[in-house]
């Protein structure tokens, strides 16, 4: 049996680094519920997905509030922040995400085809690089999207979404 909910407030995650999922955080296991709360994650590296964190899909609901996500990186996907298929519901509020990349998908957030619900209020998006965004039901309040690109080297890769691709075919 898991832990039922897991709190965290304040952290300073810096320079970390993952060679697999999860530069700074990886959640797994049988967690209900994901709060975090006025954090800071910079420079941090993933192997592959998460460059500041990576949600398993066991993970049913997740809040993001009052954080900044800065320089992070994945050499796959989700350069801030990925997370898994099936966790029901994403909130992210008054949240920042800059200068963070990933090479295949979700410069800043990726998050897969079988999430639920995810609602972003007064984030802020500026520079990131392939930000995308799998999912049926998505609502942004009072966002600001600054910058963001995609750069496409060849015609073989995928070439949706500066700020965020809403496609069910990532």
């Amino acid at each position: 049996s898991g832990v039922n909910n897991i709190y965290l407030n304040t952290l300073n995650i810096d320079a970390c680094q993952s060679g697999t999922k999860g530069g700074g955080l990886y959640f797994g296991g049988d967690q209900s519920g994901v709060l975090l709360i006025s954090s800071s994650f910079q420079n941090t590296y993933s192997g592959t997905y998460g460059g500041a964190i990576y949600f398993e899909s066991s993970i049913t609901d997740v809040t993001i509030t009052t954080c900044n996500f800065t320089a992070n990186s994945a050499s796959e996907s989700g350069g801030a922040l990925y997370f898994n298929d099936s966790v029901s519901s994403v909130d992210i509020d008054h949240t920042s995400f800059d200068r963070n990349s990933a090479v295949t998908a979700g410069g800043a957030v990726y998050i897969g085809t079988g999430c639920g619900d995810v609602t972003a209020t007064t984030m802020v998006v500026a520079h990131n690089y392939k930000v995308s965004y799998d999912q049926s039901v998505v609502a942004f309040t009072e966002c600001t999207f600054t910058g963001n690109y995609l750069t496409v080297e060849d015609d073989s890769q995928q070439s949706n979404g500066g700020a965020f691709c809403i496609d069910t075919e990532i």
